[in-house]
């Protein structure tokens, strides 16, 4: 028995060492596709700004000339407030496209910034120290159950709305509960009855 218990345990806290190291390469993969996702949205915010900001310079262009061409006083007048409504619109859609680029690169950041402290945590001793011996002790009571020893040889006697226990011993755990010494209620009225 001493030996199926210890392998439970050396099982049970390799695995979760494994799996450990497995979580914190995936963390650290998203923590590195985060930061490329963040200089990306920077990248495309500059080249959007730059786009935004040729395309308001021709059409100003455009209007200028048009203005020019009827003859128009571009300095004064509707020509002047033609261009002056362009020019804002043009600094509007530019402080639109800063403001899109900055705040999803931030938050692209901030997730790898989190993705990459879960990496920290998965990799870190302290944390697996304490689930490899949280595991251990997990796969250590298997093996014990597994034995016999804890849980007897409990086979059900009675299954039904008022099962009775036989010998003394009964079941209980998430979904069963004891009502009184001798019914036992579980999902949708039914209750099962171990004997020992």
């Amino acid at each position: 028995m001493t030996p199926l218990i210890i392998a439970g345990a050396a099982l049970g806290a390799a695995g979760t060492l494994w799996g450990n190291k497995a979580k914190a390469e995936q963390e650290a993969l998203n923590a590195w596709f985060y930061k490329k996702q963040g200089e990306y949205a920077l990248e495309a915010m500059r080249r959007e700004l730059n786009l935004s900001g040729i395309r308001y310079a021709q059409l100003m262009g455009q209007q200028t000339s048009a203005m020019a061409k009827g003859g128009g006083d571009i300095g004064s007048g509707s020509s002047a407030g033609i261009l002056a409504t362009t020019a804002a619109r043009a600094l509007d859609a530019a402080e639109a496209i800063r403001k899109k680029g900055e705040l999803e690169s931030a938050l692209a950041f901030a997730r790898g910034e989190a993705a990459q402290g879960q990496a920290d945590m998965y990799n870190s001793l302290g944390y697996n120290l304490l689930t490899g011996v949280t595991a251990g002790a997990s796969g250590a009571m298997a093996a014990y159950n597994l034995s016999g020893v804890f849980t007897g040889s409990a086979t059900p006697t009675t299954v039904g709305a008022n099962a009775t226990p036989t010998g003394g011993g009964f079941m209980q755990g998430p979904g069963w509960s004891v009502s009184n010494g001798n019914d036992f209620y579980g999902r949708g009225g039914y209750a099962q009855a171990m004997s020992f």
